[in-house]
């Protein structure tokens, strides 16, 4: 794999597969959507549309392709789809999958990785996680939200693989922050914990991080669902890093926080969510170390009711 010339695949065109692919394309790497079809030609049509915290609108002409027109391996094959439509995308892109490409995965938790290692087992499977404040509105514009746009990458075991030069050249200099990181296994254990604990709070609140620790015992929650999740992590082998269980601890008790989680926001547009790969693996592996996670499960218990309400409203349609 040349440093120059890498064939970069992005499976997903969303909120975040599409803002990284977008800038990517604009500093010249050689990047492909791979999409369905009713997708693909709206991208070959009007192009990735960024709303931008402004307001204003920046398009991004971008190649795509569908999984029945795949005809060659790729280098570099970035997922960035909803855990609940991995198992169809990971259909789509085994053909792009060869003994030579690195897989980088930018999913929450960690549930998705022996999913994709048991799917495109011939390629390289790194870890990936990312910091990225956008959702898609219903044009499937992308919507930024926050300035946060990081990136980063590693092999799971932190070992010091022959391709990483040359991905660190392809995702580098494109206009967000990115990085190889040799602990990414534990990056993507400390954003798991986030996620989990801003997703139960606001969830099971209904509010923002702000809003809740502005309400009486609203912090003292806050730092419980913070324990329970910590202590999953301590029995799992991944405690937080100090500096992680201070920053985490520091962004959820906040009482001017005006932070919300995806799941929260997906709750009230009535979207799919995510719930069991944040909330749900999580505390199944609580069940497994017989840890009790009142707050934990009550959030997940929450969701799940929602979700089968909203399965129940798709039949009737």
């Amino acid at each position: 794999m040349g440093s120059k010339n890498v064939k970069v695949l992005i499976l997903g065109a969303g909120a975040v597969g599409g803002y990284f692919g977008a800038r990517l394309i604009q500093s010249g790497r050689d990047v492909t959507f791979l999409a369905r079809a009713r997708r693909a030609e709206q991208l070959r049509s009007v192009g990735i549309r960024i709303v931008k915290m402004d307001g204003s609108i920046e398009t991004v002409p971008a190649r795509t392709i569908t999984a029945d027109n795949i005809d060659s391996a790729y280098d570099l094959v970035i997922v960035a789809v909803k855990s609940f439509a991995l198992p169809a995308a990971l259909a789509d892109v085994e053909p792009a999958v060869s003994t030579d490409t690195v897989v980088v995965p930018l999913l929450n938790g960690i549930a998705h990785l022996d999913k994709i290692s048991d799917a495109l087992g011939t390629g390289e499977i790194y870890g990936g996680t990312c910091r990225l404040a956008t959702q898609t509105n219903d044009r499937n514009d992308i919507v930024q939200l926050g300035t946060p746009q990081s990136l980063r990458w590693g092999t799971l075991d932190g070992r010091n693989d022959g391709r990483l030069p040359s991905i660190r050249t392809a995702l580098t200099g494109a206009g967000f922050d990115a990085e190889c990181s040799d602990t990414i296994y534990q990056d993507m254990w400390e954003k798991w914990m986030f996620l989990a604990a801003l997703g139960a709070i606001c969830t099971l609140m209904r509010g923002s991080i702000g809003d809740v620790n502005s309400t009486s015992g609203g912090t003292d929650l806050v730092k419980a669902v913070i324990d329970e999740v910590v202590t999953v992590a301590n029995a799992s082998g991944n405690p937080p890093r100090p500096q992680c269980l201070r920053d985490m601890q520091d962004a959820l008790t906040d009482p001017d926080a005006s932070t919300t989680s995806s799941l929260y926001r997906d709750l009230l547009q009535n979207r799919r969510l995510e719930a069991d790969q944040i909330l749900g693996d999580l505390t199944a592996r609580a069940s497994g170390f017989e840890i009790d996670t009142p707050l934990l499960s009550l959030a997940q218990m929450n969701l799940s009711v929602y979700e089968i309400a909203g399965n129940r409203r798709e039949v009737d349609r």
